[in-house]
């Protein structure tokens, strides 16, 4: 499978960089790719003030998206890709994970989800 070039939107950053600063209003920035696979851009934010129970209900339960989210002061990048999603899809998500990571400076803690049991404990 040839591997894409992924653009990354500015608001990537500019949202993860809102993020990281003292007293931030976010508590997670979701990104997604466009129909085409290679644009990723800001889905939607999340307020530091959401319970972890409606963050775990905002995410898709049959789309992968990739999801930035700030703990106290770790910031966790999560690859979510749910067991139904196709191989060529899981495969677009995988290279703009790497794409942004890349770029992405304070990222503490890395992790790969399939279930949502997996990020129960966050």
């Amino acid at each position: 499978m040839e591997s894409r070039v992924i653009e990354i939107d500015q608001n990537c950053f500019y949202e993860f960089k809102r993020m990281q600063q003292k007293n931030n209003s976010i508590e997670s920035v979701f990104l997604k790719l466009n129909e085409n696979f290679d644009i990723l851009y800001v889905e939607k934010t999340l307020s530091s003030q959401t319970s972890h129970d409606d963050f775990l209900e905002s995410i898709p339960v049959d789309e992968p998206r990739l999801i930035i989210y700030k703990k106290l002061s770790n910031t966790i990048f999560i690859r979510w890709i749910p067991e139904i999603v196709k191989d060529t899809i899981e495969y677009s998500y995988s290279n703009a994970s790497t794409a942004i990571l890349d770029i992405l400076n304070g990222i503490d803690t890395y992790i790969e989800a399939k279930d949502l049991i997996q990020l129960s404990n966050l």
